[in-house]
């Protein structure tokens, strides 16, 4: 759903309605929808390592494009925050551990900024239709996450048997060695 909030209505500025396609500052959002549904298709060890460096690539390239152009339109706070956020996406990508579980906790954080950016915009007097549902696909975003984290959890397996000690070849219990 995010991604086609891209081509909804955004805002009203000068007179002029503004569709996020037309402004590939802010189109970062919109492209993690779109690489995290493909996400949902992968079924493959191979296919989520490849997803995952797909996804940080996104965020380094789409990061350090969305600083520059803040900077090149004189918006050295977007810039930052821009920069500040595009790190903190990337923060799960690079821990530790199961590739699948870390491709959806970077989704909940991209959805929690996802919230927080399309927020603000919200709050703006020209807000229109796609902001709200952009607002709409990153709760979705966070919501799916939360859920593809539970179903990834580790399953806990049968607990060990402790003090079962050392059978010989009768089946007869025995000491452990000393």
């Amino acid at each position: 759903m995010l991604f086609v909030c891209a081509f909804l209505p955004a805002v009203e500025a000068c007179d002029e309605t503004i569709y996020p396609i037309q402004e590939p500052a802010v189109l970062q959002p919109y492209a993690y929808g779109l690489v995290l549904a493909i996400a949902a298709l992968v079924r493959t060890a191979r296919g989520l390592r490849a997803l995952r460096l797909a996804l940080g690539a996104l965020v380094v390239v789409g990061g350090v494009a969305c600083a520059v152009v803040g900077e090149l339109r004189e918006s050295a706070m977007l810039g930052a925050l821009v920069t500040v956020a595009a790190i903190i996406a990337l923060v799960p990508l690079v821990i530790p551990g199961n590739d699948e579980r870390r491709i959806a906790a970077a989704s909940g954080v991209m959805g929690l900024l996802g919230i927080v950016w399309f927020g603000l915009l919200a709050t703006e007097p020209g807000a229109l239709v796609g902001i709200y549902a952009s607002i709409a696909g990153s709760l979705g975003l966070v919501v799916g996450a939360l859920v593809w984290l539970a179903e990834t959890e580790p399953r806990p397996g049968p607990p060990p048997s402790l003090g079962a000690g050392i059978r010989d070849a009768r089946g007869h219990r025995r000491a452990p060695p000393s």
